[in-house]
């Protein structure tokens, strides 16, 4: 891989792009987060009433309803104990298997797993909190890694498209393989009349001393969204994330990530990384 530095390209870049129309052992983490803008039509439906429709699944831990969705089905997150529901903007939604097939050999293949492994399996490989670099990987793309501030507590790297041309080939590989219904059903339940991906990240991390509450969104009415996807998690780890009543940060739910399902994080949806 090859490393630019930060006066060689001044700015990260973070694409446009209209997705959807209507009609060894792993000792660390690896998410997909896509960030969404969504457009209204008609109101959206927050009935949790279909949480006991999807796949039985054994207790993984957590304190949420983690029932597996349907193909098609967004589910509201709701607490395990009651089943009410923990934050109007937070959803799981089922993905087709083949796109995380694509996802990790396309990671595989151009070098980024590699990338990840470097930077996390060993301290003396970390960017320094706030610290970002440019890398071209095996495929002759550009992409930007960068490590949060140190209130986040972690060793969190993300790494992202740096050009149009990264974001482009990225959107293609995902929109082939099965992200595009995806985006359909998230539009079907929240009324939506079209979705824009405005932003991809890899999200690397193994360890969290202290999670950082923050939300992502808030003042978007509902229209802006960010879809985890989980690629690689530790097995037999605990919970990985942390979410709050949406009126009361002081009452903390632990949620525990599923492969092949994803995680919708909107406004006001209060989270952080589990310790």
């Amino acid at each position: 891989m090859t490393r630019i530095t930060k006066k060689q390209l001044p700015h990260h870049y973070a694409a446009s792009r209209v997705l959807r129309s209507r009609k060894g052992l792993v000792t660390f983490s690896i998410l997909v987060a896509v960030s969404l803008i969504g457009f209204f039509t008609h109101t959206k439906n927050n009935d949790v009433s279909s949480t006991n429709s999807g796949k039985s699944e054994e207790d993984i831990g957590g304190d949420f309803e983690q029932i597996i969705p349907h193909i098609g089905e967004v589910m509201p997150l709701s607490w395990q104990a009651d089943r009410n529901l923990v934050t109007p903007n937070a959803y799981r939604v089922s993905l087709p298997p083949e796109l995380l097939r694509a996802m990790k050999e396309y990671c595989d293949t151009n070098g980024l797993t590699e990338l990840a492994r470097h930077y996390i399996l060993s301290e003396e490989n970390n960017i320094s909190p706030g610290g970002e670099e440019y890398l071209t990987l095996k495929d002759g793309l550009l992409w930007y890694a960068q490590r949060p501030a140190k209130k986040w507590k972690s060793d969190m790297h993300w790494i992202s498209p740096a050009n149009e041309e990264t974001h482009e080939a990225y959107l293609k590989l995902i929109n082939e393989n099965g992200f595009l219904s995806v985006l359909n059903y998230i539009g079907d339940k929240l009324g939506l009349d079209s979705l824009v991906a405005y932003h991809l990240t890899f999200i690397v991390v193994s360890h969290c001393e202290r999670g950082f509450l923050h939300h992502d969104t808030t003042g978007t009415d509902g229209k802006v969204f960010n879809v985890i996807i989980p690629m690689e998690m530790v097995d037999g780890s605990p919970p990985e994330l942390i979410i709050t009543k949406f009126d009361d940060d002081h009452v903390k739910g632990r949620l525990k990530y599923q492969t092949n399902v994803a995680v919708l994080i909107g406004d006001d949806a209060r989270h952080a990384t589990s310790e």
